[in-house]
């Protein structure tokens, strides 16, 4: 079963950089209520693997200006200490993540790949 959305994308800071009619598809391959909900559509990579180096990142940042990306635990070696609390442990290697609120699973899409969907900055005409 497949869905198909077409949304606006308002960006309260600056309505210029708006988006009309961005198209996503949804794909629901059971009605069961436990079955994963798959979405493609990808168009960037955000994650950085823990195998990267400054020559080779792997991935792209979200926050263009700031050039930040989100990285996988181990990057350059770093660890984190989890009985201390220490370290910046980075997105877990197995991609899932656990809801603290209900328990929910999330994967994650491969780091180092695309699994993120980019919108672009529209330049619109003024008067438009």
């Amino acid at each position: 079963m497949d869905f198909e959305l077409f949304v606006n994308i308002l960006n309260l800071d600056n309505p210029a950089l708006d988006e009309s009619n961005r198209r996503v598809v949804v794909s629901l391959l059971s009605t069961d209520s436990s079955y994963p909900l798959i979405v493609s559509g990808f168009n960037a990579g955000i994650i950085v693997p823990y195998n990267a180096g400054t020559t080779s990142p792997q991935a792209t940042a979200f926050d263009i200006p700031n050039n930040w990306a989100f990285y996988q635990e181990g990057l350059n070696g770093n660890a984190a200490d989890q009985r201390q609390r220490t370290g910046s442990p980075g997105l877990p290697a197995d991609r899932m993540v656990r809801s603290q609120v209900d328990g929910s699973i999330f994967e994650l899409g491969p780091y180092g790949s695309q699994n993120a969907l980019m919108l672009a900055m529209v330049t619109r005409p003024p008067g438009l």
